[in-house]
């Protein structure tokens, strides 16, 4: 009979044995296939365009940063404006931006409308 495998060894992610267990402590985060890191993941992604286009900038999610000034500041140089020129940016399909606080709510995968002063 063989023993089963200690804590410490960690099957091999490509040849995976649904009967193989790996026992963790009550209480403790129950183990996973991924890691989780604390940074940004950098595959999240947000699109932006200019109302009334049809095309889509995909922006990386971690360019915006956290406040209104710097999304303002990304969209302006993805879509190739000038910042002023920006008078509103509409999450699709009907919310608009205004505060820090909407910013820190947006999600990878987010689509944004940005209208420009005429």
């Amino acid at each position: 009979a063989s023993l089963p495998p200690s804590p410490q060894i960690v099957p091999d992610s490509t040849q995976q044995d649904p009967q193989v267990t790996t026992p963790h402590k009550e209480g403790s985060p129950a183990p996973s296939n991924h890691s989780v890191t604390s940074s940004p993941n950098t595959d999240a992604t947000i699109k932006v365009r200019v109302a009334g286009s049809e095309d889509f900038f995909e922006v990386e999610l971690a360019d915006i940063g956290e406040s209104y000034n710097s999304m303002v500041q990304c969209f302006a140089e993805e879509l190739d404006v000038e910042q002023d020129q920006i008078s509103k940016i509409r999450k699709l399909p009907n919310i608009l931006i205004r505060k820090d606080r909407d910013v820190k709510r947006v999600k990878s995968g987010s689509e944004f409308e940005v209208e420009l002063v005429e």
